[in-house]
């Protein structure tokens, strides 16, 4: 996708050669939050800045996925359908694969945890949404660690939210090592931001419980009952985090589906019999 402007080219010198693009989604589409999203880091003068390379943008992409690409690949439905608006001839759906590797899960009744760049829109909406909710709540046993950069941003949540601990950056074994303690793995989006969360599968490939939404589970094939979910909003995400702190046997049950369902999660290998069959 990052390379989609040399495709005319591409296309210039061969007509027979087909072209293909792997596409963790359109750059429009993060951008268009940016600029009319509530919180949206585009104001002022540079949102009719950031308005007008949006257009050109998109005719961009529209343009090339007419004229020269063959066949997009991408890693959820929903982006299948924005790929057909945008013109795309053939779309193959690959979504991502989890490697299942269970770790020693000891959780601590009351804890949750939350990993990604605290500074990237999708994540930073989220989490100051979900706190302010928290906040209003009277459960004091909640504890939501918090593991990521940047350090400004981490310290100011933990600053202002005494129920969060920030952690800083974790390397993976130390990462790992906190994550068991974790009764619930959180994984909050709230609306169709870019790629798909590298975080979930590591957390469904350690086996930990997982608390995601509709738009956060995008970019995955997952068996029924493997994972708990929400609508993408603050509310129903905070109400499901509240049930399954409390009730402890719940989250069990999302450890326990999960590693008897393993059979069921998506490998390479299968992606690579549905490319083939695209071809075929």
């Amino acid at each position: 996708e990052e390379l989609i402007r040399f495709a005319p080219l591409i296309r210039s010198i061969s007509q027979s050669v087909t072209i293909i693009i792997m596409s963790h989604g359109n750059l429009s589409g993060d951008n268009l939050y940016e600029i009319a999203g509530p919180q949206g880091r585009f104001h002022g003068w540079k949102r009719y800045a950031e308005t007008w390379q949006l257009g050109l943008d998109l005719r961009v992409e529209s343009e090339i996925r007419h004229s020269s690409i063959d066949v997009v690949c991408v890693m959820s439905e929903e982006e299948s359908v924005l790929e057909r608006w945008l013109g795309a001839k053939q779309v193959v759906v690959l979504p991502r694969t989890i490697n299942f590797n269970p770790v020693s899960w000891a959780p601590i009744k009351g804890r949750a945890g939350f990993v990604g760049t605290l500074n990237h829109t999708p994540n930073r909406a989220a989490l100051e949404q979900i706190f302010s909710l928290l906040a209003k709540r009277s459960e004091n046993a909640i504890q939501i660690h918090l593991v990521g950069r940047p350090s400004e941003i981490g310290n100011e949540l933990q600053k202002k939210y005494p129920f969060v601990r920030y952690l800083g950056s974790l390397n993976d074994e130390e990462l790992m090592m906190e994550a068991q303690t974790w009764s619930v793995f959180l994984n909050p989006i709230f609306w169709l931001s870019r790629g798909a969360s590298m975080k979930l599968a590591q957390a469904l490939g350690w086996g930990l419980p997982v608390l995601t939404t509709t738009s956060g589970r995008r970019g995955y094939r997952l068996p029924s009952g493997v994972v708990a979910q929400t609508e993408d909003n603050a509310v129903d995400f905070c109400n499901a985090l509240i049930g399954l702190l409390n009730q402890p046997v719940e989250c069990e049950k999302l450890s326990k589906s999960l590693a008897n369902k393993t059979n069921k999660l998506t490998t390479v290998e299968l992606l690579g019999l549905e490319l083939r069959d695209a071809f075929s």
